[in-house]
């Protein structure tokens, strides 16, 4: 993570080489509490990208200034969705930092002051179960390629489902940058000129890779020829019964034994005598 990632004019993310917006979400109360460096706050919108969440605050109510907030999603752990009784539905994490930009891992939460979350839960979490899968499997910090072909193509709302109650905005195109700011770059995400790589310390998800690093530049992966990303269908299969005749095995049926009356008088037998 990391304080004040590059923002266009009209508040819009500058974006990295194969990111694109998923989402963006007004009514975002935000909190970060940095040790070592004090509390962030501060009410805005958030942005939901194939590869991070990006705040930017339109208000910031703590001491420490807060113009915008940089999440990557491979750096998150500890996420959990929270539904109090009293007050707003939220979720917290845990984020660790982006280059040593913050002096210590953070505790994030966004509270969601207006509407669902219907929307941007599924989203979310499809992401980040993603992007884990791709680092498990010692690949590049990213979603699977057909779940990014289906954003940029505009076809996210094929694999999303899209709730009323949530005021997310999701993007079926991708914003143009201003003309005047399209020169920007995404240095933000390159290391100091002093560091070739980051330190221990750090505690960098293993195989994440940012965009832009100083290090050995790895080939994204194309999405399969053909192909067409299927959300995973939810919900478990029912269990059935298992019957004999599966298994190859049969039984005739079998009528039940008759009734037997008492058993006969024999007239021939005769008491002893004493």
């Amino acid at each position: 993570m990391a304080c004040n990632p590059p923002l266009y004019s009209n508040g819009i993310p500058v974006p990295i080489a194969g990111e694109y917006l998923v989402l963006h979400r007004k009514g975002i109360a935000f909190t970060a509490k940095v040790p070592g460096m004090g509390t962030l706050s501060g009410s805005g919108v958030f942005y939901l990208s194939t590869l991070r969440i990006v705040f930017v605050a339109t208000k910031s109510d703590g001491a420490l200034p807060l113009q915008s907030f940089d999440i990557p999603l491979a750096h998150i752990g500890n996420e959990k969705f929270n539904q109090p009784i009293f007050g707003a539905n939220n979720m917290t994490f845990r984020v660790e930092p982006l280059w040593g930009s913050i002096p210590a891992p953070a505790e994030v939460k966004l509270t969601f002051k207006e509407g669902g979350c219907g929307t941007f839960l599924p989203l979310f979490f499809t992401l980040i179960e993603q992007i884990r899968t791709s680092i498990a499997s010692q690949r590049p910090a990213a979603p699977d390629p057909r779940f990014v072909d289906a954003v940029r193509t505009g076809n996210i709302r094929n694999v999303a489902y899209i709730d009323p109650s949530d005021p997310s905005v999701v993007y079926i195109s991708q914003p143009a940058a201003p003309s005047e700011q399209q020169h920007l770059s995404t240095s933000h995400y390159q290391p100091p000129p002093t560091m070739a790589s980051p330190p221990s310390s750090m505690g960098m998800r293993p195989g994440f890779v940012p965009v832009g690093s100083a290090r050995p530049p790895v080939a994204p992966v194309p999405a399969p020829a053909g192909q067409v990303y299927q959300a995973p269908a939810s919900g478990y299969p029912q269990y059935e019964q298992p019957s004999m005749a599966s298994h190859g095995v049969g039984y005739a049926a079998q009528a039940p034994p008759a009734a037997q009356g008492p058993p006969s008088y024999n007239p021939s037998y005769r008491p002893p005598t004493y």
